[in-house]
Order: C-alpha cells, then sequence, then structure tokens
C-alpha cells in the first residue's frame, strides 16, 4: 500500500482507505460479519459458517472484488492525472 499512497498523495489515500473500508462494511452488515482485528492498514474479519451465508459471500464476493478494483484504478488514473500536469 506505501507505492499507491505515494502515488496518490495524503488526501486522495485517505479517500481510497476510506473508501475500501466503506464497501468492507457493507459486506460485514449485510452477511453478520465481524472485525477480529486490525494489522496495520489490513482488517482481519470473519463470518459464521452457513450455507445462506456461504451462497451470499461467493455472490457479494465477486462483486466487492470487482467494484474495488475498478475504484483502485479509477483512483491511480486520477492520481496519475494530477501527478503528469
Amino acid at each position: 500500500s506505501t507505492p499507491i499512497a505515494e502515488r496518490l498523495g495524503h488526501q486522495q489515500y485517505f479517500l481510497f482507505i476510506r473508501e475500501f473500508i466503506y464497501h468492507l462494511s457493507l459486506a460485514l452488515i449485510e452477511h453478520n460479519g465481524i472485525i477480529y482485528q486490525y494489522v496495520g492498514d489490513e482488517i482481519v474479519v470473519s463470518w459464521k459458517y452457513n450455507k445462506e451465508n456461504k451462497k451470499r459471500v461467493a455472490i457479494n464476493k465477486k462483486r466487492v472484488t470487482i467494484n474495488k478494483i475498478s475504484v483502485t484504478i479509477n483512483k491511480i488514473s486520477v492520481a496519475k492525472n494530477k501527478i503528469s500536469v
């Protein structure tokens, strides 16, 4: 995450982390997940295992991953445009 933080700068990196935590929070709330611990810029989470959560998590995992990749690409593109100007 340090290279991303250096490229984005303090304000953009803060927005990036805030948006990531927002999307993670939605998944936690929707699937009754819990935050186990914070490790640096990592968040360790867990969910109770049951068949319903297994199905929902599998479907939403793809959605969250796609959204996260899209947000990351957009943020880096914005940062590159700001740096090159």
